[in-house]
């Protein structure tokens, strides 16, 4: 189709938060595309390692006019439309329709007889709950498996480097992940892991690689436990933590290796848990569905935090390693990074269909029943009354008697 064809088929429209649709005519079509990226930089390697993952919104920047003798009535109106927090839907001739938010309006009333504005927009998800993406759900398990394998081929003992160590390493994973097993078959299952693993370590050098896939098994270990996701996120986070504190720039090379290997398949864990619920056996690879303890958006605004935050400190701990002369392995760089950023986007698809947190101050004193009928609506079950009184805190002391000026928190 030629574009006098596209410019009679589809007229340019803005349908703003409100609801309100308008035609201004309009100069100019300038769309950028923009990338997630990462770029690292090592002092003793040249060149810069940039790694690109998924589109973010693209942008746009939209000059639009209405003329006319009643031009500066249109455009007050249309100044107050956008006001109005809710996305526009952009109509344009030549990229068809998007939804978009305005992040600024520069208008211009210089002109006689015509309203300009100049708009700098971004393209947005709506606002609409989705379910976790298949497609994605299946690309974080793949890249999660594919690092899993990097990592292991990334350890290379030879005549020059000492073969790692990982003997303190399993007993500390053995004690942290001991205590969050709550059944006896789950425990004796997971010691007979332990085991093995041991037993294969003590000749290390006659299979590296068979002794390296045994120590990722015990790392991987509490995506099958069907614990709550966070006592699971939380130990593997300790334990990495924990890892991390043990290495610096002169720690050995057959360390550093150690800590790659370990560290990049701890964040992993931390990133698929948060998708992946148990259980998960030879039979069920478990359940694509996000974990019901994610009862608000700013649960799980936190747990994006949280993963991206074990994901920057690796990076900074790796930066600090390769002070000292090692260079890391890539392919698990950019794995962990494709792992990660897979997780954020589903996280990021279920913030709408979320309740949000808003808070208030009591003007005057009362109860727990009270309010809980007020927010929430009593049930017979009283299911509504303990999760009030979880929410914020409350003491048996408090109640029946709730003080004037206590900020309430609630979920809507």
């Amino acid at each position: 189709m030629s574009w006098t064809s596209l410019l009679e088929d589809k007229k340019f429209t803005i349908i703003t938060g409100d609801g309100k649709e308008y035609t201004p005519k309009w100069e100019g079509a300038v769309k950028r595309i923009n990338f997630n990226n990462s770029k690292y930089e090592y002092p003793d390697v040249e060149g810069t390692f940039v790694y690109r993952t998924e589109k973010t919104g693209d942008s746009y920047v939209l000059n639009i006019i209405f003329d006319g003798d009643n031009c500066i009535e249109i455009g007050s109106e249309f100044e107050e439309s956008a006001r109005d927090k809710n996305h526009w839907t952009l109509i344009h001739p030549f990229y068809g329709t998007v939804i978009i938010q305005p992040t600024d309006i520069d208008i211009d009333n210089t002109g006689l007889n015509v309203w300009r504005a100049v708009i700098n927009a971004t393209e947005t998800l709506s606002s609409s709950r989705k379910k976790l993406d298949f497609n994605t759900v299946d690309e974080i398990k793949q890249a999660k498996e594919e690092l899993k394998e990097a990592s292991v081929q990334a350890i290379t003992p030879s005549a020059t480097v000492e073969n790692p160590d990982f003997s303190e390493d399993i007993n500390n994973l053995e004690v942290a992940y001991g205590k969050i097993i709550k059944t006896q078959q789950e425990f004796e299952k997971f010691k007979k892991e332990v085991g093995k693993t041991k037993g294969k370590l003590s000749n290390f050098a006659s299979d590296v690689t068979g002794s390296l896939r045994l120590v990722n098994n015990i790392i991987d270990y509490p995506s099958l436990l069907e614990q709550s996701l966070a006592e699971r996120f939380n130990t593997i986070k300790d334990q990495y933590n924990n890892l991390a504190s043990k290495f610096t720039s002169k720690s050995s090379q057959a360390d550093k290796e150690k800590f790659q290997f370990m560290a990049v398949n701890h964040i992993s864990n931390l990133a698929y848990i948060s998708i992946v619920q148990p259980p998960i056996s030879e039979d069920n690879d478990g359940e694509y569905k996000l974990s019901d303890e994610f009862e608000t958006r700013n649960d799980i605004y936190n747990k994006i935090i949280e993963i991206n935050e074990a994901h920057s400190n690796y990076m900074l701990k790796i930066e600090e390693l390769t002070s000292g002369g090692f260079i890391p392995d890539f392919e698990s760089l950019r794995l962990l990074s494709l792992v990660v950023s897979v997780t954020n986007r589903n996280l990021e698809n279920q913030i709408f269909g979320l309740k949000k947190e808003f808070t208030y101050i009591l003007t005057e004193d009362t109860n727990a029943v009270l309010l809980t009928n007020e927010l929430y609506e009593l049930d017979k079950d009283d299911t509504n009354l303990d999760k009030f009184i979880n929410i914020n805190n409350i003491g048996l002391n408090e109640v029946f008697n709730i003080r004037k000026g206590t900020k309430i928190k609630y979920y809507a």
